[in-house]
């Protein structure tokens, strides 16, 4: 059948109908009568050749071609509106959806998140998280923290800090480590998103001690960072995340040693989506905190 052709108001009736499988909701939804929806559903059934719902007992149930009809013209009407929302301004065009690790989105996002709040007060940010960030999909949002090398294709790129691990803790507990295999005689403090981490840094610091797996374990960084505020041992820690602490005192990197890796954290974006103006707008913002 040819695109001209179509009958997109029978479409958009037989859509709302199989949604709420009543006519008369779907009637009131596009604004028509109940007999005029019916209508347009018997003429798309008699052009189509086939029948779409089963009436029985004033009840609609979807016929198998009507269940399959329906599910592909949901998809279809669902992106025609998030299209035409883009274009207009509509509250598609005004909510920036993105996927973060926990301990990023605490411990770096969000602290600086109001000096783009207060460039773009219009925009509405929602934040999810995620559990790993090593190739996170774009689905449903606008970005994603990713942590690799950085050359993903088809995809925006835009790098935020490297991978760089150091031990860090309270200030009481600080003065008993005075080089860096002391740390391993204390209660380690370990995200569960990254058991490795003290491997790492353990290997890095050229420390011949295999054994780093000891200690308390936690579902990710933040709640690590939070314990060892509180003096419950040492944590693993990126650098990116520690300013704040570190500078008011309430932890203490006791060493110089810190260990970095090739890799690094990016927010990527889809390249569909560069031309966007709230995209455009939060990567211009994004440049002018990490340059």
């Amino acid at each position: 059948m040819q695109t001209n052709r179509l009958p997109l108001t029978s479409l958009r009736a037989f859509e709302a109908t199989g949604r709420h499988l009543s006519v008369k909701k779907a009637a009131e939804e596009l604004f028509l009568t109940p007999s005029a929806v019916s209508q347009q559903i018997r003429s798309l059934e008699a052009k189509l050749g086939v029948e779409l719902f089963v009436r029985a007992n004033r009840r609609l149930t979807f016929t198998g071609n009507g269940r399959d009809l329906f599910f592909a013209l949901r998809d279809s009407f669902s992106q025609i509106e998030r299209a035409i929302s883009g274009i207009v301004g509509g509250p598609a065009a005004r909510k920036l959806k993105l996927k973060l690790l926990p301990t990023f989105a605490i411990r770096w996002f969000i602290p600086r998140l109001a000096g783009f709040l207060g460039k773009h007060p219009e925009i509405e940010v929602e934040i999810t998280t995620t559990s790993r960030a090593d190739d996170a999909s774009l689905d449903d949002v606008d970005f994603v923290l990713r942590y690799g090398l950085g050359d993903w294709k088809d995809v925006e790129s835009d790098r935020l800090f490297g991978e760089e691990w150091v031990p860090v803790c309270a200030p009481s507990l600080a003065r008993a480590l005075r080089r860096p295999a002391d740390v391993l005689r204390q209660t380690l403090l370990h995200s569960m998103m990254r058991l490795d981490a003290w491997s790492v840094w353990v290997k890095g610091a050229g420390l011949a001690v295999a054994e780093s797996g000891n200690g308390q374990r936690f579902s990710n960084g933040a709640l690590a960072l939070q314990a060892a505020i509180d003096g419950l041992g040492v944590a693993i820690a990126q650098r990116a995340y520690l300013e704040p602490d570190v500078a008011s005192g309430r932890l203490v990197m006791p060493f110089k040693a810190s260990v970095k890796t090739p890799f690094s954290f990016y927010l990527v974006s889809s390249g569909k989506k560069a031309d966007q103006l709230k995209v455009k707008q939060f990567r211009a913002w994004l440049r002018t905190v990490v340059s």
